[in-house]
């Protein structure tokens, strides 16, 4: 774990949720192959996944499924819709992590490239939705992750108009760290075990661990 910074100026974080949160990647993976081998396209390994997966739906399908992305879509969600809750799983220190962050007065929130409608069945499947003031997903800012409208909309939610520098946000794709960066937020990187270095090169987080636990205790060791 790296700690940059010896205290913590932070009141609101805002964490991506498929593979910050969650372990969504094998769902992902698996609806995407679904559509890939219904479309005549090859197969994906979870490396296409984290390179091509991690924007908004209405933004990645186009780029590639191009004039077929609305049929690509269609057999994409009818699959994870059917098989979401056999396949997806939280990290096993989610909910310890959002309950400390809770009980030490952090505002919590969830800015995420996941379709709104979706992301609010998860977060109530797992139980968590008393820990976040304000839920962002995919559609509902005028543009998606990597656009900073997203974390502005989530903060307008909040009713929260400090010092942007008062925010942070987590995730695990460059996706996250260009949304951090554009927003005008530090950003921390939550990487489960597997580190990659293009996320801590140029805009490097302002700490990084394996998981949301870590960041947690850390943001409570080291608050202002």
């Amino acid at each position: 774990m790296l700690q940059i910074s010896q205290s913590s100026p932070y009141s609101v974080i805002l964490f991506d949720w498929d593979g910050t949160l969650v372990d969504s990647m094998p769902l992902v993976l698996a609806g995407h192959n679904l559509v890939r081998e219904k479309l005549g396209y090859p197969l994906w390994g979870m490396a296409e996944v984290l390179k091509y997966a991690t924007k908004s739906a209405r933004e990645n399908f186009p780029v590639l499924y191009g004039d077929r992305a609305g049929e690509a879509e269609s057999l994409f969600y009818t699959y994870v819709n059917a098989h979401r809750f056999d396949i997806l799983k939280s990290y096993p220190q989610t909910h310890d992590a959002l309950t400390h962050l809770k009980s030490a007065g952090f505002r919590l929130g969830v800015v995420s490239n996941k379709k709104y409608e979706y992301l609010n069945i998860e977060i109530d499947h797992f139980g968590w939705r008393s820990f976040f003031e304000s839920i962002v997903g995919a559609g509902e800012a005028e543009q998606d992750k990597p656009s900073a409208l997203p974390i502005k909309l989530a903060l307008s939610r909040m009713g929260y108009n400090q010092d942007i520098k008062t925010v942070l946000y987590v995730g695990d794709t460059i996706t996250d760290k260009d949304t951090a960066h554009h927003a005008g937020t530090d950003w921390a990187y939550v990487h489960q075990g597997d580190e990659k270095s293009a996320l801590i090169e140029h805009n490097p987080p302002v700490w990084r661990g394996v998981s949301a636990l870590d960041l947690a205790h850390w943001l409570l060791q080291n608050r202002a």
